[in-house]
């Protein structure tokens, strides 16, 4: 960095050993948020490292600028990956590849995937960016050879197991129809349980519901289904939903009852040309019945019990003999 010249002491930034760099004051930008991250608080300098990594016009291995564009990448847009020896993959945009280093995109998950599944045998670091908000690269931890260690993800530090094969389920999880958001939550749809099985989730949640954390996001976060048996799935489950909905619309229609005919026949034994229906049981029972007798049809008569519509205190008032039309005193005789 043109504007770095020879220091001595600690990094205000990573706290390592700074030979070069730039006084704090004179680096710190004015939008400057991580000061409860630094390593280093009372040091009066920012190493060269730091300054490279953390400025916005530093060039990002493999992520040139783009025609038309001033700027390529941002380090803090990527996840840096480091271990000394490491066969590194191509990783750049334009092909680049460097012994020991690779930085992945948010799309090249299968990368830094790998990469924590390594049996790691010098040194390595992790910084991994999902908001692309953060500088996260000066602040990581460097880990010992061996499987599990310590990472960055964002600014959440996160311990990597010796067995990561959880990625693996939940990748499986993913393809066989489960959401990322039902696998962090631990709640599941009912056509989840559906196509997964509920023995296949309750098992699933035995093993890992407790481990529920900063490492079990970071699997998540890298899990990926299997497109090309989504893809399958989605098919067969579509030819099987199409002849559900054929055997339910085939179940409604049923046959049309065919009206009885109706004969008609000279009354037996008449000689006068009249007719009548058969005298069977069909005909009979043509009105039906209804559930507590037959209708009750009006009558002109009333009996004398049909009077008693007051209940059973009613009494029935007497009328007088005489019944006179006339107008009647109010307050008798």
């Amino acid at each position: 960095m043109p504007e770095c010249a020879t220091v001595s002491g600690r990094c205000y930034v990573c706290g390592g050993e700074a030979t070069r760099g730039m006084k704090t004051d004179k680096w710190m930008p004015g939008g400057f948020t991580d000061q409860t991250r630094v390593a280093c608080p009372s040091s009066e300098y920012v190493c060269e490292s730091c300054c490279f990594v953390m400025s916005r016009v530093s060039p990002v291995p493999g992520r040139p600028a783009k025609e038309g564009k001033s700027f390529g990448g941002n380090f803090r847009n990527y996840s840096s990956l480091y271990e000394l020896g490491w066969d590194s993959p191509v990783f750049g945009d334009d092909g680049t590849r460097i012994d020991g280093y690779a930085n992945a995109s948010k799309g090249q998950k299968p990368i830094i995937r790998g990469f924590l599944e390594r049996d790691h045998k010098a040194e390595w670091f992790a910084a991994i960016a999902d908001s692309g908000q953060k500088h996260i690269l000066p602040y990581v931890p460097i880990n010992p050879p061996g499987r599990s260690g310590v990472i960055l993800f964002d600014d959440a530090t996160v311990t990597v197991p010796a067995d990561t094969s959880l990625i693996g389920e939940l990748c499986d999880m993913l393809t066989d129809g489960a959401t990322k958001e039902e696998l962090e939550r631990g709640e599941y749809r009912p056509a989840t349980w559906t196509r997964l099985g509920k023995d296949r989730v309750r098992d699933f949640e035995r093993r890992h519901g407790i481990t529920r954390g900063a490492w079990f996001r970071v699997a998540v976060w890298l899990a990926q289904r299997n497109e090309e048996q989504v893809a399958a799935r989605l098919e067969k489950e579509a030819s099987e939903l199409e002849d559900k909905k054929e055997r339910e619309k085939n179940a409604k229609r049923k046959p049309a009852k065919e009206k009885p005919a109706r004969t008609i026949r000279k009354r037996s034994g008449g000689n006068d040309g009249s007719i009548s229906r058969p005298d069977d049981a069909s005909v009979r029972r043509s009105t039906t019945d209804e559930l507590l007798g037959a209708d009750i049809k009006p009558d002109a008569k009333c009996g004398e019990n049909e009077l008693n519509i007051g209940g059973v205190d009613y009494v029935r008032p007497t009328w007088p003999a005489d019944n006179r039309s006339g107008q009647l005193r109010l307050f008798g005789d």
